[in-house]
């Protein structure tokens, strides 16, 4: 099944769209974006600056988790006009089934593949993503076959990241 595009951000993969960060959620993004057709240029402390001219370039910026919302990056980038996504929260817009986001301190990884597991255990069918596989890779990978749950485990910093973002049920968990 083709991933079909929101009107808001179809417009916005003509121009190259920014990736901050080169880790799991950066190349997922990078993957997803491909898979829709678009060009990515990913910025990461280790490469590319993302400096003001390099904003003027893009309109849409997708963020891996680590970005605190105040980074310089999406300042200048906020500033350029780009709309500026989590990388949680731009996967989000292709996914049609139920979210479950697990948030808290420690143990999210383990209680996300144990919930994805008991419900395919259960016959419904569900994914697991988080620290092993990004949302953006996940959710487009598996697009073609009738799922009916999406668990992520999320920061409490990634979910504060998101707009669109609006549909989950949040599970706050923390073993001690």
């Amino acid at each position: 099944m083709p991933l079909s595009l929101p009107d808001f951000i179809a417009s916005r993969l003509a121009h190259p769209v920014a990736v901050m960060g080169a880790g799991v959620s950066g190349r997922g993004a990078v993957a997803l974006l491909t898979r829709l057709g678009a060009k990515a240029v990913v910025y990461d402390r280790n490469g590319l600056e993302f400096t003001p001219g390099a904003a003027r370039g893009h309109e849409l910026v997708v963020f891996s988790p680590g970005f605190p919302l105040l980074h310089p990056w999406l300042e200048t980038a906020r500033k350029a006009g780009c709309i500026c996504m989590a990388e949680i929260d731009f996967a989000s817009l292709f996914w049609r089934g139920r979210i479950i986001a697990v948030t808290g301190t420690n143990g999210k990884t383990t209680l996300t593949e144990f919930l994805a597991g008991a419900l395919s255990g259960a016959g419904r069918r569900s994914l697991a993503a988080g620290n092993s596989v990004s949302a953006t890779r996940a959710i487009p990978m598996k697009s073609h076959i009738s799922l009916k749950y999406f668990c992520g485990s999320a920061s409490r910093l990634s979910y504060k990241q998101t707009s669109t973002f609006s549909r989950p049920k949040i599970l706050n968990h923390s073993l001690r």
